[in-house]
């Protein structure tokens, strides 16, 4: 290899210390506790949307029929659990967003 490319691949080491990466996949270890890779994140370190937190109602349905009356048909969204896998955004050293729970295609 020559000077050059050996400093250019210096630059680029360098430049990916002081910028955080692009999404990463992790596995949720709890509800507010998560691993990417070898990194166990705790919920100090996390940045968790309040809609991911909760049951959210995500389609609301019902049926009204006179003989039964009420009949509650609404699809909800459960909070984040164990072994749910989510997306992470890097924001600094010790801080990652979740940006969303995903699910293999």
């Amino acid at each position: 290899m020559s000077w050059q490319s050996d400093m250019v691949d210096l630059m680029r080491k360098q430049g990916e210390v002081n910028n955080p990466s692009g999404p990463s996949l992790g596995v949720m270890t709890g509800e507010r506790s998560c691993r990417v890779g070898d990194l166990d994140l705790s919920s100090e370190d996390l940045y968790i949307p309040d809609r991911l937190l909760r049951r959210m109602a995500i389609e609301v349905k019902a049926d009204i029929d006179k003989d039964h009356g009420f009949h509650d048909r609404t699809t909800y969204s459960e909070p984040l659990r164990a072994g749910d896998l989510v997306v992470l955004q890097r924001l600094s050293d010790t801080k990652y967003a979740v940006l969303d729970r995903v699910v293999t295609g």
